[in-house]
């Protein structure tokens, strides 16, 4: 491992510092856009009045769900990433709070994704699936197929990190 290191230590630096700007940009990013959909979207509503704007309650659900999908936790994950392969590269870096908590935050983030996917369900079955018998299953398996591949992925990763760091642990206190 530490022959590895050696020889691929600029690009592991390079790798660290990219995924920790894009870690940030998501969070940052994600924050301000979010916060301008809102406020458009409040905005709109107010403008129209009595007769009120249809779309809001769709377009808070929207933003809140890929404000936390697309941006939050995946700039959690790139974070997680950036800090694992600074305590990889530097040996008296002692792993951050985001990489101790690594594995619970891919553990949150599959949770999230099985509850958004169960509501993505019901929110068809109740309109498009109950018109659409005979295609019913065809809508679904789009769903069902990668939430279960991706619910595998992140879950195995949870548990490679937390017992890579262990391992990650113990060959710098032999070194």
């Amino acid at each position: 491992m530490n022959e590895f290191i050696e020889k691929n230590r600029r690009l592991l630096k390079f790798y660290c510092m990219a995924t920790r700007i894009f870690g940030w940009v998501l969070i940052c990013g994600g924050t301000i856009w979010f916060l301008l959909f809102v406020l458009v979207t409040l905005a709109v509503s107010d403008a129209a009045g009595s007769i009120g704007w249809p779309y809001t309650l769709d377009n808070f659900v929207y933003s809140t769900s890929s404000y936390v999908f697309e941006f939050v936790l995946l700039g959690l994950i790139a974070l997680v990433v950036a800090q694992l392969i600074r305590y990889l590269l530097e040996s008296e870096y002692t792993p951050g709070y985001i990489l101790r908590f690594g594995d619970k935050i891919l553990y949150v983030y599959a949770a999230l994704l099985i509850s958004q996917n169960t509501l993505i369900y019901y929110i068809l079955h109740l309109g498009l699936l109950s018109t659409l018998r005979p295609g019913r299953f065809l809508l679904i398996q789009p769903l069902i197929v990668p939430l279960a591949a991706k619910i595998l992925i992140l879950v195995g990763l949870g548990q490679i990190l937390r017992r890579i760091l262990n391992v990650i642990e113990e060959a710098k206190t032999l070194v």
